[in-house]
């Protein structure tokens, strides 16, 4: 027969210092999250009401200048329209996996423990806290950067397929929104 004392059963007491809810702070705060929704929606609502209603004096000059021959606006030819609604539906798949990509990689840097091999290197680099974080930071986002690759080559590849872009890798690499500080 096992004896547990006092001091082994206060591992599963409540904790005494933990602080009372605040009831009324809490209702502030959805009230105020309600009001600032209510009224983004309540604007986006008027803006496109009168965005499809146009005014009868905004039309008689939009009649007036189309049979003067006047160009009122641009349109795509049909190969550009679907070139653009290809493009558009390709970065939109792009964006959904980029995004579970980028989940997959930070568990993966958790499963693999490299947040934790980094703060070891940290640590030896220096005693100091703000040497700590200019060693840890930088190792962390360079780690992140090159396992989000893959999903940035897919990006360019797409720019370059879609006529968005003529650059080449060759040009500043355009990995992630750190690459502005390494171009020539």
């Amino acid at each position: 027969m096992i004896a547990i004392g006092t001091a082994d059963l206060r591992v599963f007491a409540p904790l005494d210092h933990t602080p009372p809810m605040n009831h009324g702070a809490f209702k502030k705060l959805a009230a105020l999250f309600f009001l600032l929704a209510a009224s983004l929606i309540a604007t986006s609502a008027s803006r496109a009401q009168q965005a499809s209603a146009p005014s009868a004096s905004q039309q008689a000059p939009a009649a007036a200048a189309s049979q003067s021959g006047q160009v009122q606006g641009y349109t795509l030819t049909p190969g550009q329209a679907a070139q653009a609604v290809g493009y558009a539906r390709a970065r939109h798949e792009l964006y959904f996996v980029d995004f579970v990509y980028g989940l997959l990689v930070l568990v993966l840097l958790l499963q693999l423990r490299v947040a934790p091999a980094f703060r070891e290197w940290a640590a030896r680099a220096s005693g100091n806290n703000f040497v700590r974080a200019i060693v840890f930071v930088p190792l962390t986002l360079l780690t992140v950067d090159i396992l989000s690759l893959p999903t940035e080559i897919w990006r360019h590849r797409l720019s370059l397929k879609y006529q968005q872009s003529i650059q080449g890798w060759d040009r500043g690499l355009g990995i992630g929104p750190r690459a502005r500080f390494w171009r020539p």
